[in-house]
């Protein structure tokens, strides 16, 4: 057999040449003077696993993915404010904090925060293995992510409109609303509170979220409109 001979970096440049441009076509970088949506969503969760519950393991489950949803934010070093709640998470990025979001590159975002969540909750339903239906998902705890721009204007529209998708789930499975448990009828939010992301579920749908004056987080202004 011929002896292999030294393949130098120019040797490789050359050869990947010609496929630059299809690389470049698709490889979409959002704007920095926008915020940044990271919407996860559990694939065939919901159907194969959650529906089949009791609700004391559904709340187990919750409280796995709000673990990885707090995990993902510690982990996107420019997140301002998540939301959780039945297999969904949403995390606000700052889209000036390029460095941190690896230069807002679309597939370079979604690629890195599904596998980091499948893991993150891969490790969370191993704990709770003891659980039939949580050992069963762990073969499949996969996210879906989308990523897109979100004008500063929306932050709060945005987040309003998950707790209301949240809400509308329990009247979609025919629940009795006012029966359910805070963490089911409202999810989790999750704010900044140094020196850790903090959880409560609250029906924020009369409160604002506002950007801190002394920091670059989100927190809720409890007031009333």
């Amino acid at each position: 057999m011929e002896q292999q001979k030294k393949i130098s970096q120019y040797d490789y440049q050359n050869a990947i040449k010609p496929f630059e441009q299809f690389i470049r076509e698709k490889d979409i970088r959002l704007r920095t003077d926008e915020y940044i949506i990271l919407h996860f969503d559990g694939v065939g969760m919901t159907k194969k696993y959650l529906s089949r519950m009791a609700s004391s393991d559904k709340k187990v489950f919750a409280e796995c993915l709000l673990k990885t949803a707090q995990t993902l934010c510690s982990h996107f070093k420019s997140t301002r404010i998540a939301y959780v709640y039945n297999d969904e998470i949403s995390l606000l990025l700052e889209g000036q904090d390029v460095v941190n979001n690896y230069h807002n590159r679309v597939q370079k975002l979604v690629s890195i925060a599904s596998a980091k969540a499948s893991i993150e909750l891969f490790k969370c339903l191993k704990i709770n293995e003891h659980i039939a239906l949580l050992k069963e998902m762990e073969s499949s705890c996969l996210f879906a992510v989308k990523c897109y721009n979100l004008p500063q204007h929306l932050v709060n529209d945005y987040f309003k409109a998950r707790l209301l998708s949240c809400k509308k789930s329990i009247f979609d499975r025919k629940g009795n609303f006012e029966e359910k448990e805070s963490w089911e009828k409202f999810g989790y939010l999750i704010t900044y509170q140094s020196p850790a992301w903090k959880d409560e579920c609250i029906d924020f749908s009369r409160m604002k979220l506002t950007k801190k004056p002394q920091d670059e987080y989100y927190s809720l202004n409890r007031k009333t409109n």
